[in-house]
C-alpha cells in the first residue's frame, strides 16, 4: 500500500499544507478572544474595530484554506481510486486462465466496487486524516503554550491518555467489516445472476426471483447493521475524549486562576482552544478505529496485488502436433479417464458425443482453464504449462463475447491484433454488412449467427495456429455454415478441434477425423469416412435428425 501513498506524496503534502493553514487561522480566533478580554478594562478608541477586523480576517483565512484542502482531498481521492482500480484490474488480467477461473466474475466485481472503496475510506482516508488531525493538534498546542504552558501541558497529557480508547473493540470491528464486505460480494453475485437471467422473468417466476433477491438483500443489510451497531458503540465510547479534555481543562484552569497563575482572558481563550483541540483528538481516535477495522480488507487487497502473474513463455507456435497422454481429471462428480490423443497440425477434428460426455471439459483442459489433472498435455513435446496458449490457440464458443463497440474493435480486440489480411477474411466470409459502428451491450444489435461470424473473424484475424471451437455453427443458417466450412477447409495450416452435436454427413465434411466421447472417455477415433457408419450405430435414431439434443 505504501507505493500508492508514495506516488501521491505531492498531493498528500498539499492536503496537509492547506489543513495546517486552516488550523493556523482557526487558532487565531481563541487567541484574539483572549487578548480582547484582557484589554476590556483599558478599552481604547478603535480597539473594537481592530479586533473585529482580526476576527473577520481569521474566519476568511479558515474558509479559504478549508476550501483548498477539500479540493486537494477530492483530487487525491480521484487519483488514488483510479490507481488502485487500475492496479487491481491489471493484476486480474495478468492471471493465467487456470488461476482466473478459480473465482467467479462476481468476486472480481466485488473487489472493485466494494473492497476498493472500503479500503480507501477506512484505511487511506483515515491515514491521511490522521496526519491532518495531528497537524491541527500541534498548531493548537503551540498557541496554547503561548497563553499558558502549564494548562497546555495538562491538556497535552490528557490527549495522549485518551488515544488508548480506540484499542477497545478494534479487532471485533475489523471482523464485522470483513463480514459486511463478504455479504456485499454475495449480493452482487445474486444480482448479476438475476439480471443475466432476466429472459426467464415472467408473472409466474417473478415471485421466486424476488424472494431470491430479498434473501440476499436481508443478509447484506443485516451484516451492515451489525457493523454499524458496533461501530456506533465504539465511536460513542471514543467520544468520551471530548468531555474528558473539557473537564480536565476546566478544573485545571480554575486551580491556576486561584493560584494567580492564569488570567481570566487566557482562561477564556484556553477554553476555546479546548473545544478546538478536542475535535481533532476525537477524530484521531475515529481514524485509529478506521485503520484497525480495515485490517482484513487491506490484507485482502495486498494479497490480490501479490497474485502471481503468468510467467513469460517462449512457446507460442504449433509446429507439429498436440499430444495428450493418459489424461485423467475430476471436477465435482464428473471425471475424464485415460484420454490419449494426437492432433496433427493442419488437420481438422470433430469431437462428438451425447450431452455430458465431457467434450467441453476436455476442450477447456486443452485451453489451460483447469489445472490439477493427471497425465500430460504437450505442444510439440513442450508441456502445456510452458506454452503461451493464448497466442497459439484461438477459441470460439457458443456464447461469443461481444463488446459494446464497433466491428473492428470487436475483431481486433481494440487494436491488439492488427492483421493485414482482415479485409480478406471479411470478404471471404461475406461479412461486409457486419462492419458497423456499434453492436450494443452483449451484441444486442446483431443476431446469434452474426455474433458467431464476428467471433470467427476475431479468431482468424489473430492468425493463430490452432482453432478450438465449441458449437461454432450452432446459430448459423445452412448457407453460412457451408460458406464458413468451405473456407476453413482451405486453411491447410490451421489445426481445428471442434465440439459439435451436429452429426449429419454434410455437417461433418469439414473434418478429417471424428473423435467420439462417452462418459469422460474417447470410445472411438478415426477418419471421417470410416467413422460415419459407426456414428449411425452409436447414436441410434439420432443419426437421422439434424443434430443431437
Amino acid at each position: 500500500m505504501n507505493r500508492f501513498i508514495y506516488r501521491n506524496k505531492g498531493r498528500i503534502f498539499l492536503v496537509n499544507l492547506f489543513a495546517a493553514g486552516s488550523a493556523l487561522f482557526a487558532a487565531l480566533l481563541p487567541y484574539i478572544t483572549a487578548r480582547l478580554v484582557e484589554q476590556i478594562g483599558v478599552f481604547l478608541k478603535g480597539t473594537a474595530v481592530r479586533f473585529a477586523f482580526y476576527y473577520i480576517g481569521a474566519v476568511a483565512g479558515i474558509l479559504v484554506f478549508e476550501y483548498l484542502s477539500k479540493l486537494a482531498d477530492v483530487r487525491l481521492k480521484e487519483q488514488m481510486m483510479c490507481q488502485l482500480k487500475c492496479a487491481i484490474v491489471d493484476k486480474f488480467l495478468s492471471l493465467s486462465q487456470e488461476k482466473f477461473h478459480e473465482e467467479d466474475s462476481a468476486y472480481y466485481m466485488s473487489v472493485l466496487t466494494e473492497d476498493i472503496p472500503v479500503l480507501y475510506q477506512d484505511y487511506f482516508m483515515c491515514v491521511f486524516d490522521f496526519f491532518n488531525s495531528i497537524i491541527r493538534v500541534v498548531v493548537y498546542l503551540v498557541f496554547m503554550f503561548c497563553l499558558n504552558p502549564v494548562l497546555a501541558a495538562v491538556i497535552f497529557v490528557v490527549c495522549l491518555a485518551t488515544v488508548a480508547i480506540p484499542n477497545i473493540g478494534g479487532k471485533r470491528l475489523g471482523t464485522l467489516r470483513n463480514e459486511q464486505v463478504g455479504e456485499n460480494a454475495r449480493y452482487i453475485g445474486k444480482m448479476k445472476e438475476i439480471f443475466e437471467g432476466f429472459i426467464l422473468v415472467n408473472p409466474i417466476t417473478r415471485r421466486a426471483f424476488t424472494e431470491r433477491h430479498e434473501e440476499a438483500c436481508r443478509k447484506r443489510e443485516a451484516a451492515t447493521y451489525r457493523y454499524n451497531r458496533f461501530s456506533s458503540f465504539v465511536e460513542v465510547f471514543a467520544g468520551l475524549s471530548l468531555y474528558i479534555i473539557n473537564i480536565a481543562a476546566f478544573v485545571c484552569g480554575l486551580v491556576l486562576i486561584r493560584l494567580d497563575m492564569l488570567t481570566v482572558g487566557s482562561f477564556v481563550g484556553l477554553l476555546a482552544f479546548v473545544d478546538l483541540i478536542a475535535l481533532p483528538v476525537q477524530d484521531i481516535m475515529y481514524q485509529i478505529i478506521g485503520i484497525r477495522s480495515a485490517g482484513e480488507i487491506k490484507e485482502k487487497i495486498e494479497g490480490v496485488l501479490k497474485l502471481p502473474e503468468t510467467a513469460g513463455k517462449t512457446k507460442n507456435r504449433l509446429e507439429d502436433s498436440i499430444v495428450v497422454r493418459n489424461l485423467n481429471f475430476t471436477r465435482e462428480d464428473f471425471a475424464l479417464k485415460g484420454i490419449d490423443l494426437t492432433l496433427k497440425k493442419g488437420r481438422k477434428y470433430a469431437v462428438v458425443g451425447k450431452s455430458g460426455a465431457g467434450k467441453t471439459t476436455f476442450l477447456k483442459l486443452l485451453l489451460g482453464y483447469y489445472g490439477g489433472y493427471e497425465g500430460t498435455i504437450a505442444y510439440d513435446g513442450v508441456p502445456q504449462e510452458q506454452c503461451e496458449l493464448t497466442e497459439m490457440i484461438a477459441e470460439i464458443n457458443q456464447n461469443a463475447v461481444i463488446f459494446n463497440a464497433g466491428a473492428k474493435e470487436n475483431i481486433t480486440l481494440f487494436g491488439s491484433y492488427r492483421s493485414d489480411r482482415l479485409d480478406n477474411y471479411v470478404e471471404a466470409l461475406d461479412a461486409g454488412a457486419l462492419m458497423r459502428e456499434n453492436f450494443g451491450e452483449d451484441g444486442a444489435n446483431i443476431s446469434g449467427g452474426e455474433k458467431n461470424k464476428i467471433a470467427l473473424l476475431r479468431a482468424l484475424n489473430r492468425e493463430c495456429d490452432v482453432l478450438f471451437c465449441d458449437e461454432m455453427f450452432s446459430a448459423l443458417d445452412e448457407q453460412n455454415k457451408k460458406q464458413i466450412s468451405d473456407y476453413l477447409s482451405g486453411c491447410d495450416d490451421l489445426t481445428i478441434l471442434s465440439v459439435t452435436h451436429d452429426i449429419r454427413e454434410e455437417a461433418l465434411e469439414l473434418y478429417d477425423e471424428i473423435i467420439v466421447m462417452e462418459e469422460g472417455q474417447i470410445v472411438r477415433q478415426g477418419e471421417r469416412e470410416s467413422m460415419l457408419p459407426f456414428l449411425k450405430e452409436f447414436f441410434d435414431n439420432n443419426s437421422t435428425g439434424n443434430c443431437l439434443s
